[in-house]
């Protein structure tokens, strides 16, 4: 009897053969990126991890100071890359969110201090040429070397306030891969250091006024503190951009109540384990995915599905972590906790949607790659070409430095990825969760859109239209009864009525009760009230026939 040769299907799986015939799949991890200035730090690092073996793709972030990166080698050669690289790189753990640091209480001090010498430096150096009140013992013409003295004093603290520019930037000229911080230290510290020059002239040699103003310490000086401006400036941006999608991670409540062993205890949300009875009552925010075992809910769903009423949830019913309770109490069996819930999933979505690229940001990061050596470039061309025209060795400096200084690519790298970030937080706050920067590009050329039905779009919030009276009721009666009975609840519906009868006449409340997913009784000394849904009228055995044309209607 023959064999039959086996049949092998072949499915479209990247699998890479090694030589020691083993099979990697190729799999996909996140890491936290340190040390990153501007956008031709985050073109290096992606420079240095996609050219190792078996790194198939690779994305890095500067906005969110992150990377993505597919892979079949270690993890620990695609760290010591970029460390080799001169930056920091971390691993985050499976189901970290990539997000944007919280916004910290920043010193700013050193700032301060820095525009504040860098002001006086200014005066110093060019107060008496500006017409300012100025003493002449200070001037060039009066004591130049008096003048120069002060302004070195002034420089050096500036310096030392805003060393991590000088530190940073040798440490990526030197890895020979220049960043803003290089252009920025050579600019200032070029500077600086003819300044030095012109000073140990006059302060060793002839006094001469002429040779003191040829001393460029404000230049350097004005640098470091505008820059660090900048760079302040920026970071404030960038927290408020990713203000609302820090807030959609704080839907979850830190604290919630569980019973264990017939016994009502307060736990940690991540204490909480999937064989836990959770306990939820009106007000509190719902931690995980579960489902309802005893009771029933009024919850606010609107931070997941956009629905500005309320849904009403019963035994069985799935309910949503990140939901409020509006009202009721309910016993539910956790089916999803941690990261694995539908939140989480949301707030992974948007985080991980800011940190992709744009087709126009990729271009910029291109562009950036190359920006700094060709700015280097440039900038020693205009030194030479000045030197040799003006044979002035101050006048080619300064046309130097201004190349260095106002070439710096921050703006390039970052203009993008911050607007993509801001217009994904603003979305996010809105309730419109975008899928990654490429659709949110594409959506600038969308022209018509259609919604499948109607009242999807909504302003999220209920509003009174129209009112009618029973035979023999007043307008009067109607507005006191139900400012009474909905004046103190939190339900949509509720607030609704309020605003609607503001300013009217209410009675006083003595007692009231509230049935979930109908309504509430009201006690007060003018008589008792219902004030619900048509079920809650049937209960009461209310005759609401009368009104059913205008309810049809409406």
């Amino acid at each position: 009897m023959r064999r039959m040769a086996p049949l092998i299907f072949a499915y479209n799986v990247n699998i890479s053969f090694q030589k020691k015939g083993f099979l990697k799949i190729p799999m996909k991890t996140k890491f936290k990126i340190t040390g990153m200035m501007c956008a031709a730090c985050a073109a290096h690092v992606e420079n240095a991890v996609r050219s190792l073996p078996g790194v198939s793709s690779v994305a890095v972030s500067l906005l969110t100071a992150s990377m993505e990166a597919e892979h079949d080698c270690d993890i620990d050669t695609i760290v010591a890359a970029v460390r080799h690289a001169g930056y920091g790189a971390k691993p985050l753990a499976e189901g970290e969110v990539i997000t944007l640091d919280a916004p910290t209480k920043k010193n700013h001090l050193p700032l301060i201090f820095s525009l504040v010498l860098a002001a006086l430096l200014m005066y110093v150096a060019m107060g008496d040429m500006m017409s300012l009140p100025y003493p002449d013992f200070l001037s060039h013409m009066m004591n130049p070397r008096l003048n120069l003295a002060v302004q070195f004093c002034l420089t050096i603290p500036i310096v030392i306030l805003n060393y991590r520019y000088f530190v940073g930037g040798t440490r990526s000229l030197l890895a020979g891969a220049p960043n803003m911080d290089s252009l920025i230290a050579l600019g200032s510290g070029t500077a600086i250091l003819y300044g030095t020059v012109i000073f140990g002239m006059v302060l060793f040699g002839e006094p001469s006024h002429e040779l003191a103003m040829k001393a460029t310490f404000e230049s350097g000086g004005m640098i470091l503190a505008l820059v660090t401006l900048g760079k302040t400036l920026e970071g404030g941006a960038k927290d408020r951009t990713a203000g609302a999608i820090r807030a959609l991670s704080s839907l979850t409540p830190d604290t919630v109540r569980v019973k264990r062993d017939g016994e009502e205890i307060s736990v940690g949300t991540a204490e909480l384990t999937l064989e836990d009875t959770l306990v939820l009552r009106e007000g509190e925010r719902i931690p995980c995915d579960g489902k309802i075992v005893s009771g029933n809910l009024s919850v606010d769903a609107s931070a997941l599905t956009g629905e500005s009423l309320p849904v009403e949830k019963k035994e069985g019913d799935e309910i949503s972590a990140g939901c409020v309770v509006f009202s009721g109490y309910a016993e539910v069996q956790p089916l999803r906790i941690g990261a694995d819930t539908s939140l989480s999933e949301t707030v992974r979505m948007v985080s991980e949607a800011a940190a992709t690229k744009a087709p126009i940001a990729k271009l910029a990061d291109r562009v950036s790659a190359f920006f700094v050596p060709a700015v280097l470039g440039i900038a020693a061309v205009t030194f030479l070409v000045w030197m040799l025209v003006s044979h002035d060795v101050t006048a080619s400096i300064n046309h130097a430095i201004s190349v260095l200084v106002i070439s710096c690519p921050c703006a390039l790298g970052l203009a993008t990825p911050t607007a993509i970030m801001c217009a994904m937080g603003k979305g996010a706050g809105l309730g419109i969760l975008i899928k990654s920067a490429e659709a949110l590009e594409e959506v600038g050329r969308v022209r018509r859109i259609a919604f499948d039905k109607t009242g999807t779009l909504t302003e999220g919030k209920m509003q009174v239209l129209d009112f009618a009276t029973a035979e023999g009721k007043s307008k009067d009666e109607l507005f006191a009864a139900a400012g009474a009975a909905e004046r103190e609840s939190k339900h949509p519906i509720a607030a609704a009525i309020s605003a609607f009868v503001d300013g009217a006449a209410v009675y006083e409340i003595e007692k009231v009760s509230s049935v979930v997913g109908r309504g509430v009784y009201v006690k007060c000394h003018e008589g008792s009230f219902a004030v619900g849904n048509a079920a809650m009228m049937e209960d009461c055995d209310a005759d609401i026939s009368a009104l059913a044309d205008f309810a049809a209607r409406a």
